[in-house]
């Protein structure tokens, strides 16, 4: 619980029990990873000036991913010097891939509105919506783009005033979300949910060859295999 005068609990948020330490953990693993990212992408990107690598799509993707590291970090202004020159390597080149590009607006976007920049961070995000209707099946990207939208404006205007622009921009993303033409395969996940149809977790969740089960849905599962193979080697 929080020590603050009006405390809420995690419970009270997700309407479930939450593991804190294993919460922590992820968290802590999370920072870690972060803290290790910004001094070797320091290396990384004097190894793009020393080998004269700059303008190639992989020292784009080297400013993409130290620039994010930056975000984390909140050296904003930093991340923007960064995102800035991906942008410029991938819109030099024909070789970039279109959902590469599209990222990468999103990403640029989400900085700007840190620094405030809210002007320039919807001019991304459009571009990253017209960007993602060119590439197969983009209607999940474009739909977390207009979720990012969504959290600008109320960021820029506040909840009350831009009441009508975040529904729609959710209401627009709940569409994309729902074009049965997109495949199921590997962008989906099972939620449990209680017996008021509220989801309470994501029980098992695929994103292209990564799959999550959850810890809850696991347990035991040693004990019931070995059980398993003891019955049957008996037999």
């Amino acid at each position: 619980r929080s020590d603050a005068p009006n405390p809420v609990s995690l419970r009270q948020i997700t309407g479930r029990e939450c593991d804190l330490d294993a919460l922590l953990r992820r968290v802590c693993e999370s920072i870690c990873l972060l803290v290790d990212t910004l001094p070797h992408g320091a290396e990384a990107l004097r190894l793009l000036e020393d080998m004269d690598f700059q303008g190639t799509i992989s020292s784009g993707t080297t400013y993409t991913n130290v620039a994010t590291a930056c975000s984390a970090f909140g050296e904003t202004d930093r991340a923007l010097e960064l995102f800035a020159l991906a942008r410029t390597v991938y819109e030099a080149s024909s070789r970039t891939e279109p959902a590469l590009l599209g990222g990468l607006y999103n990403n640029m976007a989400l900085a700007c509105v840190a620094a405030g920049r809210y002007d320039k961070a919807f001019s991304l995000y459009d571009r990253a919506m017209e960007t993602m209707a060119t590439v197969a099946n983009g209607q999940l990207e474009q739909a977390i783009t207009c979720l990012n939208m969504a959290d600008a404006t109320a960021a820029q205007k506040g909840m009350e005033e831009a009441e009508a622009e975040i529904d729609a921009l959710v209401d627009r993303a709940w569409d994309l979300l729902n074009d049965p033409s997109v495949p199921r395969d590997g962008y989906y996940a099972f939620v449990l949910e209680n017996d008021d149809k509220e989801s309470e977790g994501e029980l098992y969740l695929v994103d292209d060859d990564t799959v999550i089960i959850d810890e809850e849905l696991m347990a035991g599962l040693d004990k019931d295999l070995d059980d398993f193979f003891e019955k049957l080697l008996k037999e």
